[in-house]
């Protein structure tokens, strides 16, 4: 058996009722999960090399990739920091002969080295070179918010505790990995969570949701205005603890928390079946480990009940080469550039979804709004953290049965233009297929641009001998959120094929 981890998508703004993956993976696997099968070492075969252009954040992998010499890093400097980053793992008693790192389009992945079965392990990371909060709040560093009156985020604590071992330097134990988190340069090339971008570049994606979120994420990066990570109190608290080096400067906090909070795992939930607290952090090769946008997984993965490692196994058979999925779990392209900055260029890349603004029907106190509440509990919507249905949705059948609700409840369509007897007949349903259709087509409408001319600036853009990374991400968002509403009017509007024998 083993503890069930679940990847800082936890992060996400808002879930789905009836799909809590959104938010994060459920903490139980089903069947095919099989987390108490007998865990089977990997067998003898000799580790590889590692091949990875270590870019990083930026293009994200369209299909799963083999490792090949053509994948592998040119720059001198990069190769070294790998075979270091290996030998570390392997000296710190990790096993992950059966994978390997790889450049999987542009974006750090890891994949299989050669055919595994259902119930291997792919990967062991001890404990002892997983930086999580418990080690933070013990390492010398924890004295910058040991005594604090108001508790430090785990993010935060765990940022702090990023800068410090990079402080170290040679002396720190995690030196080899630390150093293969990417830089703020290389975030800012590659694009980088949608939180580090400026107001400018976040209006051109034409995503209310993705905007808000952002915008109110970005306090993280200083840790949510904490009093300890003030400059001039984080500066005295650092000198008087004598810990290495300078203090770290706010450009510096900003970049160790948007890496954490892209990164970081929750390793330990505080639940009846497991003991213990919530705890987050950073494991090393785990966290290196993307997808190529299929499912189901085939990986479970978790703490083992001793607390000693963390292991990821196989949950049905691999072919060598294949992407390992292991982090960001079944997220559309929204959540993946809030979270990761990157996002999946093909419209086919499931799950995708095209959200639409329904706070005209959730002023409080109407009946409308209270028929949307139940809808929202009964997991037809979309609900906030507080649990009250969000303003933004989704398009599709929860949100289409949520719309005959209300229609239920007093909500009415537009009105056609040419009225007719049959419109005047209409029951709930047909009321709520209009009022759904009118949400949707009053979203496309809010667009400055077409999804054709959406293509003709992004083929433009990626034309250029170095495209704005960020430019291409949001040209990619804007149009598949228009491709995937005028998909949606289309399918709503076509009419039902009549039943044999009718």
């Amino acid at each position: 058996m083993i503890l069930l981890c679940t990847c800082a998508a936890s992060s996400a703004a808002f879930i789905s009722s009836s799909s809590p993956s959104i938010l994060r993976p459920s903490k139980h696997l089903d069947s095919s999960g099989v987390v108490c099968f007998a865990k089977k070492k990997s067998g003898a075969t000799k580790k590889k090399p590692a091949t990875s252009a270590a870019r990083g954040f930026g293009a994200s992998p369209t299909k799963a990739v083999k490792a090949s010499p053509a994948a592998r890093s040119t720059s001198a400097t990069g190769d070294e920091r790998w075979r270091a980053f290996e030998a570390w793992l392997a000296k710190s008693g990790a096993t992950c002969d059966a994978v390997t790192l790889a450049d999987c389009d542009g974006l750090r992945g890891v994949v299989t080295t050669r055919s595994v079965k259902a119930g291997e392990e792919l990967l062991r990371i001890p404990r002892s070179i997983i930086l999580d909060v418990a080690r933070a709040d013990a390492s010398p560093v924890g004295g910058l918010w040991a005594d604090v009156a108001e508790p430090l985020p785990g993010y935060a604590r765990l940022a702090l505790a990023v800068l410090y071992e990079k402080r170290l330097g040679d002396e720190s134990s995690l030196l080899p990995y630390v150093e293969l988190l990417p830089s703020a340069t290389e975030l800012l090339d590659g694009g980088g969570p949608a939180a580090t971008w400026t107001d400018d570049e976040l209006a051109r994606t034409e995503c209310g949701k993705l905007v808000a979120d952002a915008t109110r994420l970005r306090t993280r990066r200083d840790g949510g205005g904490h009093p300890a990570l003030q400059p001039e109190a984080l500066a005295a608290r650092w000198q008087a603890l004598g810990l290495a080096g300078s203090a770290p400067t706010a450009d510096e906090v900003a970049w160790a928390v948007t890496v954490v909070t892209s990164r970081a795992y929750t390793i330990q939930e505080d639940a009846a079946d497991v003991d213990g607290p919530v705890m987050s952090g950073l494991i090393p090769m785990v966290d290196m480990a993307n997808h190529d946008g299929k499912l189901p997984p085939l990986t479970a993965k978790g703490i083992e009940p001793d607390g000693k490692n963390f292991v990821v196994l196989a949950t049905a058979p691999m072919r060598k080469g294949a992407q390992v999925f292991l982090s960001y779990g079944p997220l559309p392209n929204m959540l993946l550039l809030q979270q990761w900055g990157f996002v999946l260029p093909q419209l086919a890349s499931p799950p995708d979804m095209a959200l639409v603004d329904i706070s005209t029907w959730l002023e409080p106190g109407g009946e409308v709004a209270a028929a949307l509440g139940c809808a929202a509990e009964e997991g037809k919507l979309m609900r906030e953290r507080d649990g009250a249905p969000s303003a933004w949705q989704p398009v599709g059948p929860g949100l289409r049965l949520a719309m005959e609700d209300a229609a239920a409840a007093g909500a009415a369509p537009p009105e056609p233009e040419e009225p007719d007897a049959a419109a005047a007949a209409e029951d709930d349903a047909e009321r709520g297929t209009r009022l759904y259709l009118s949400v949707i087509r009053r979203q496309l409408a809010s667009f400055s641009t077409s999804a054709a001319e959406d293509l003709d600036a992004l083929t433009a853009e990626e034309a250029k001998e170095r495209p704005c990374a960020r430019t291409v991400m949001a040209l990619q968002l804007r149009r598949s959120q228009k491709a995937i509403l005028n998909r949606e009017v289309a399918a709503t509007v076509q009419p039902k094929p009549r039943a044999k024998g009718l």
